[in-house]
């Protein structure tokens, strides 16, 4: 009898141990290697004031005819020519973070592209617009190390942006990462000045489509510290106090990148906002 009774106890306790075990809470361990493609984020410094930065936005769409999703822009407002002036020049795209940067990078002519924020050799980040076809290729042409899943979303009721991130990454031994996601818009629709007449008019557009737009960042001027050991799943929040009052969230994306310590990004991914 004792024995049966041992058997029964012995079985119980083995079936709670198994079904225990097949529930793992985040954050989960990794279980597979990077598969994933290499993706670029070319940056876009820029102002609505400067009249060759319509010539650089042409740039890019030409260089997404050629690289599609492996290539991604932001377009940021920063500097001397992004200062709102009289009308029609009255519209503000700057941000915080976008002047952050601007500053940082030591940029103060326009356009200026900044390629996966990878130092170039003359120890600035800054690419020269007739550069970006070289350095996306060189950048594109490294391993991918990382890869990024997103779920964007907006709450019509709270008004808020919601990023559900998702990142795997190979990790250089010793080295630290951090996980950044961003609100970027297309389609504002504002005054640019231009001296390319094959963009539009020159010397102004007064109905330019101002694309991928740089409006607020949900982690900060250099992001989120993230564990490279794990699968890190975050949810990340952007409210009503975060972002410009006139963002039309169908127009919007979530572009999120992880970067290194040295700043160095080494991928990128974005999502429309659903």
């Amino acid at each position: 009898m004792f024995r049966f009774l041992y058997k029964i106890l012995i079985v119980a306790f083995s079936a709670l141990f198994f079904i225990s075990c097949d529930k793992v809470d985040p954050p989960y361990k990794k279980a597979v290697t990077v598969t994933t493609n290499k993706k670029v984020l070319l940056e876009d410094y820029t102002g609505h004031l400067c009249v060759n930065c319509p010539t650089a936005a042409k740039e890019i769409e030409d260089l997404k005819e050629v690289y599609g999703g492996n290539l991604i822009a932001i377009s940021v407002h920063a500097g001397f020519q992004s200062i709102p002036i009289g009308p029609p020049y009255d519209y503000d795209f700057r941000t915080d973070i976008g002047t952050t940067w601007n500053n940082e990078w030591g940029i103060s002519t326009y356009p200026m592209g900044v390629v996966n924020r990878t130092i170039q050799t003359d120890g600035t980040r800054s690419v020269k617009l007739a550069n970006w076809p070289v350095a996306v290729s060189q950048e594109l042409e490294k391993a991918a190390v990382a890869e990024i899943t997103i779920q964007a979303s907006f709450n019509t009721s709270t008004k808020a942006f919601i990023a559900e991130v998702t990142t795997n990454i190979d990790a250089e031994p010793g080295e630290s990462y951090c996980v950044n996601a961003l609100l970027v818009e297309d389609s504002l629709i504002h005054a640019q000045k231009n001296n390319n007449s094959t963009v539009g008019p020159v010397p102004d557009i007064l109905d330019y489509a101002h694309m991928h737009v740089l409006r607020a960042s949900f982690t900060g001027m250099w992001g989120v510290s993230i564990n490279p050991d794990i699968v890190y799943n975050k949810t990340f929040t952007l409210t009503d106090t975060d972002y410009p009052a006139d963002v039309i969230p169908e127009n919007c994306h979530i572009v999120v990148f992880i970067s290194k310590s040295n700043r160095e990004i080494v991928q990128a991914e974005i999502a429309p906002v659903n």
